[in-house]
């Protein structure tokens, strides 16, 4: 902040009242809303302009204080005068407003007829006259100031202040003032309580008061340069100049400037004639030296009565501080007694010539500056808090002979070496703008160079020039945005629950404490702390790019000019659609944004040329796109036998069952693909009518694309409230609020444009005595029909024609069978096929608007999960991870309480109190069992290890790891590979059997029966026939079973060798042979058993469920602990087979995860 101006370095005379009103030019600082007053205006609308002038101060200030939030810096000019009357007093600043009230220098108000006793007519002077009855002005709260210039106070009064009061945090500036004829109980011109006041060239003069002084000053800070106060000659009683008065309660300090002492900066002239006697010291005027005839004792006396400092208070010693809640003004003071004294400086900074290597902020400064200059000092701090208004900052550190360091809130921003004469410009990002900021520069000055000194400028962008930073420094004041310990003590007399949340420093009380997450100040490294810091990881710029630099021959101010400066290009069309995160049970975008993609000063963006529309459209950093203009009248038709296959298909498209996971070691493959789209509006109707009857349903759709649109991960931004919502979810209800918000998927990349779909359901009974391209032939053209005229007016002879495949009777009778749901329109325009018949109700019409509304049509997703980093923890844990919060949270809200299949009560039970659950599955493709004991390792990135051991002889295959986040790796592994699967997210990871080893890719077709807790009752021998059932064949081996009584195994593997044409797969069929003669009964027990299909390249289009090149899982539970026999019976001399079902319940790929690395196979 811009300290005020200093005035000239001769002492003004008192005698020459002009001396107090000379003009000074000051020019209208850029950005400053100006309005002028004249008390002789006749303006009654439009007015504050030169032309035509408020009339009153009163008028001028409400118009200023209509938006403090958008004036937040103003001047008002006034014509000289006097100006009196209920608008022109008792007039409040506050708000934060910064205002300067100044006379229009060189004008004078000729008429003026006021004449004050002993300084005559202020012709030249703004007379603000308040008829004894009130104050002037009130100047309250941080970051407000008043500065007035040629302004005369006058007959003011007020029980406290009778000029002007300033409080809370204010400052009051003035320039060739005069207070005159005011009354007050305490302080006759002024008073001050935590605030400050900087007087130059001021006059206080007869003014008088009940208790007190001329002047009160209650934990305040007073700067006098070159102002006056003498005594009037016709007041008989004694006065004082200046008390600061000490209540008990605040700590009351006076400070001179760098360049006055008392007698300096503060002149209080007297009459000899009214000395009774050489030592007869008026009270109202300090001596500022002596005739000789006077004692020392005499003059310190005299001082003392008149209780004014005469040295800087800094060198008075108050080191005492006996705790009783009292601030003893005399031995006590903010900085030796925090616990009983508070006190507020603005415009303060203080400084430490010290060489310690740190200073606290209770610790008594060397000096108190009005600017955040240093010169002529060898080395210290300078400490001093801010008020931060923008969260970027542009700092100008000019250094010279001097090494500088800078550290805000506890982290250290810049760091300057010692060198000659130089500018640094430094970008500093304060995370939290609503809290005070702490400020501390270290330096290290080079005695030698006699110029060597430092000062600190800021600007908040681009446009504004670089000023003074604007600080202050408090201990115990409440709403100051510091939470002093004393603050946070509810029976403390200073106890502020306003300063809860706020900049946490106990340092006032000598207990420094070190940085700390959840503090609301980013002093930590922002991955570490992100509930303090997720700023850090938000960029907000413009949302439309910049237009280009017009021709210097246009002038912005004129027409032309202007509205060539304000061409902006368009974004281009359906791009905010990245921004917004995915429901996947709907496939609709959330209202709300999870990505920021702006245009910002340092980032390039690229531009699309529209030939069609004669428009250039740009594309933002962190997306790329290419136009891919295609749309075809011709449509096309799938048919689906249940609802849950028009869902499965379209989560295909997006690949979520490919999405695999970024962070540390592991590389999944999920399977939320199973709920995606199950809320969709098509699949919603397909699901209400499987309720009463058996259908099938056909789909047809058509589709226009625009262009193609890829995000780039890396150079993506989370936007700033969806930060701000992920990283105050502490707790699992939370979270799950958080996803309901923003969803849980992303649009990877995507062809922009529109589709319209119809559904048409038929009973399987017609369905059964159509072939497959008839139907689909006939839903077509039911689109083409309704989509060529008016929806109510569509019929097959009055729209479309039949092609030569289809015929007039074939699909007469398709319609009588069938019924159609409403033309679904996504894109283009929203009007489009409405009842309306002068709406867009072609397609045609509706194909012409999609270009200007696109909307995703084919588009590949991501989990918004698999972005968030594994190293976030949740606010107040240390082992908690906001990513694993967000999996639990997002198995909650989707897999769990929206998905039709049912979930085990085991892991639902389990996963509420346990942070990572994970089933355990060999993945060898060999007849073999596994060991009894299963051993797993990871290995922490740092390299610390966590062993897991599993008993295979347990249950079910369920374990428990708590793990601090999942960024650890498998370090080592047993001989048979394996799957763990992450139930919460329904992610499956596959890991190499060998240790730097990777398996041979199992041939296409092969089938793997997996059995766990496998007995034998008694001893046996023979075979078991395991028979697998496909929707196109099935396939059956034999396994022979030499074992002995009592035999158990974990996991046993049966495998079968396919052609790869069985299909989707059904159900499996375990039989038990005995050999010839078998003596006795035979019983074999198992409880757990799933199927992994290792689906062909070139699978028929037939299949629902098996994906070319992909590994299904089929399973019938996870945690079952029923168990199944298989039982031989001697007396009937059969076996009775054993029939289960199965359901795909997993789809991975081919990802293999080694302690090396990861590789496709």
């Amino acid at each position: 902040m811009v300290g005020s101006s200093k005035g000239s370095s001769s002492l003004y005379d008192v005698n020459d009242i002009n001396s107090f009103t000379t003009t000074t030019t000051t020019s209208i600082q850029q950005g400053l809303v100006t309005v002028y007053v004249d008390n002789r205006s006749k303006c009654i609308r439009d007015c504050g302009n030169q032309t035509q002038p408020f009339v009153s101060i009163r008028d001028a200030l409400v118009f200023l204080q209509l938006d403090v939030k958008v004036i937040s810096s103003a001047k008002i000019l006034v014509e000289p005068g006097v100006y009196d009357g209920i608008n022109n007093k008792e007039l409040d600043i506050a708000n934060g407003l910064d205002l300067e009230i100044s006379v229009v220098h060189g004008q004078k108000d000729v008429l003026m007829t006021l004449e004050i006793p002993k300084l005559g007519v202020l012709s030249s002077m703004v007379v603000i006259k308040c008829d004894s009855i009130g104050r002037a002005f009130r100047v309250s709260g941080p970051s407000t100031k008043l500065s007035i210039n040629g302004l005369a106070i006058v007959g003011c009064s007020n029980g406290e202040g009778g000029g002007i009061v300033v409080e809370d945090g204010a400052t009051l500036i003035t320039m060739s003032t005069i207070f005159t004829q005011t009354q007050a109980t305490i302080g006759a011109a002024l008073s001050l309580r935590s605030s400050s006041a900087h007087l130059t060239n001021t006059l206080f003069f007869a003014n008088s008061y009940h208790f007190g002084t001329v002047i009160s000053s209650v934990g305040s800070r007073v700067v006098f340069t070159n102002s006056h106060a003498p005594c009037d000659p016709d007041d008989p009683l004694p006065r004082y100049i200046i008390r600061l008065v000490n209540d008990n309660d605040q700590v009351a300090s006076f400070y001179p400037d760098d360049d006055s002492t008392i007698g300096h900066g503060l002149s209080a002239v007297y009459n000899e004639n009214f000395i009774d006697s050489p030592c007869a010291l008026p009270f109202c005027r300090p001596p500022i030296q002596t005739n000789g005839q006077c004692s020392q004792v005499e003059i310190d006396s005299a001082l003392a009565k008149i209780n004014i400092n005469t040295v800087d208070p800094l060198t008075i010693s108050r080191t005492t501080c006996n705790s009783n809640g009292v601030c003893d003004h005399l031995t006590e003071d903010c900085f030796a007694c925090p616990s009983d004294c508070s006190c507020v400086f603005a415009n303060t900074y203080l400084l430490h010539s010290q060489s310690s290597a740190s200073v606290t902020s209770n610790q008594r400064p060397t000096k108190m500056l009005s600017l955040p200059v240093v010169s002529g000092a060898n080395q210290g701090h300078l400490l001093f808090y801010v008020r931060p208004e923008h969260k970027n900052n542009h700092l100008l550190i000019e250094v010279e002979a001097c090494a500088v360091t800078l550290t805000v809130n506890g982290k250290q921003e810049l760091v300057i070496l010692e060198g000659p004469h130089n500018n640094y410009q430094h970008l500093l990002r304060i995370a939290n703008t609503t809290s005070t900021s702490r400020f501390q520069v270290d330096f290290k000055c080079n005695t030698v160079n006699k110029n060597s000194s430092f000062s600190i400028k800021y600007r908040d962008t681009d446009n504004d020039d670089f000023r003074f930073i604007d600080g202050f420094y408090s201990i115990n004041s409440c709403n100051d945005g510091i939470l002093n310990q004393q603050e946070a003590i509810t029976t403390s007399k200073f106890y502020c629950p306003q300063d809860i949340g706020s900049y946490v420093d106990f340092s006032g009380d000598g207990n420094q404490k070190a940085p700390r997450c959840s503090d609301n100040q980013c002093n930590e490294i922002p991955d570490e702390c992100p509930i303090d810091c997720y700023t850090e990881f938000a960029k907000n710029c413009r949302e439309l790019a910049s237009p280009s630099n017009i021709d210097n021959r246009y002038k912005k101010d004129e027409f032309l000019g202007a509205l060539l400066n304000n061409q902006y290009l368009y974004a281009l069309p359906g791009i905010d659609a990245f921004s917004h995160g995915i429901d996947i049970l709907t496939g609709k975008s959330k209202d709300t944004r999870i990505f920021h993609f702006g245009y910002c000063d340092d980032e390039p963006f690229s531009t699309i040329h529209d030939n069609y529309r004669g428009l250039v459209y740009t594309i933002p950093y962190g997306l790329s796109g290419v136009p891919a203009p295609k749309c075809s009248y011709e449509s096309s038709s799938t048919i689906y036998s249940a609802s849950f296959q028009m869902a499965d298909e379209m989560s295909q498209e997006t690949s979520l069952d490919a999405s695999v996971s970024a962070s540390g070691g592991f590389w999944g493959i999920s399977i939320g693909a199973s709920v995606a789209y199950s809320q969709d509006r098509s699949v919603q109707m397909a699901r209400e009518m499987e309720q009463t009857s058996s259908k099938t349903f056909i789909v047809s759709k058509a589709k226009c694309s625009v262009s193609k649109v890829v995000l780039t991960e890396s150079e993506t931004k989370f936007h700033l409230l969806f930060l701000k919502d992920l990283v105050n979810a502490d707790t699992l209800p939370k979270m799950v609020v958080v996803i309901a918000r923003y969803g849980t998927a992303y649009l990877k990349n995507a062809v922009m444009g529109g589709k319209i779909r119809l559904m048409t359901t038929i009973s399987n009974e017609f369905a059964s005595k159509s072939t497959e391209s008839e139907l689909q032939q006939n839903a077509a053209l039911s689109l083409s029909v309704q989509a060529s005229s008016p929806i109510g007016s569509a019929s097959v002879s009055g729209s479309g024609q039949s092609s030569g495949a289809t015929s007039a009777a074939s699909q007469s009778e398709f319609n009588r069978e069938s019924t159609h749901s409403q033309i679904m329109t996504d894109g283009g325009s929203p009007g489009a096929f409405s009842p309306d018949e002068f709406g867009a109700n072609t397609f045609s019409d509706w194909a012409s608007s999609v270009d200007l509304r696109p909307v995703p049509i084919q588009s590949e997703w991501g989990y918004i999960s698999d972005l968030i980093p594994s190293d976030w923890k949740v606010a107040g844990s240390t082992t908690k991870t906001i990513k694993n919060l967000w999996r639990m949270a997002e198995f909650t809200s989707n897999f769990q309480a929206k998905t039709s299949k049912p979930v085990d009560s085991t892991i639902a039970t389990r996963v509420s109190n346990r942070a990572l659950t994970y089933l355990l599955v060999t993945s060898t493709a060999s007849d073999a069992p596994l060991n009894d004991v299963f051993t797993l390792t990871f290995a922490q990135p740092s390299g610390s290890a966590d062993t897991v051991s599993v008993t295979m002889t347990t249950p079910n295959r369920l374990f428990w790891f708590s793990a601090p986040d999942d960024t650890f790796k498998l370090a080592a592994a047993p001989t048979v590979g394996h799957h763990i699967i992450d139930i919460l997210t329904s992610r499956v990871y596959t890991f190499d059997p060998l240790v730097g080893t990777l398996p041979v890719a199992p041939t296409p077709g092969l089938i793997e029966v997996r059995i766990s807790d496998l007995s034998f009752v008694p001893t046996m021998t023979g075979q078991i026939a395991v028979t697998v059932f496909g929707s196109r064949g099935s396939h059956k081996i034999l396994k022979s079973f030499p074992f002995p009584d009592g035999s158990t195994f974990a996991l046993y593997n049966f495998v079968l060798q396919t052609d790869g044409q069985l299909g989707d797969l059904v159900s499996l069929k375990l039989e038990f042979l005995p050999e010839l003669n078998q003596p006795a009964n035979r019983l074999i027990n198992f409880k757990y058993y799933n199927v992994v299909q290792h689906c062909s390249v070139n699978i028929n289009k037939a299949d629902r469920i098996c994906k070319p090149n992909a590994k299904m899982l089929y399973n019938s539970g996870l945690t079952t602990t029923e168990s199944r026999f298989l039982q031989y019976i001697t007396a009937t001399r059969m076996s009775q087979p054993l029939h289960l079902a199965l359901s795909p319940i997993i789809r991975t790929g081919t990802k293999i995860v080694t302690p090396s690395g990861v590789t496709t196979i």
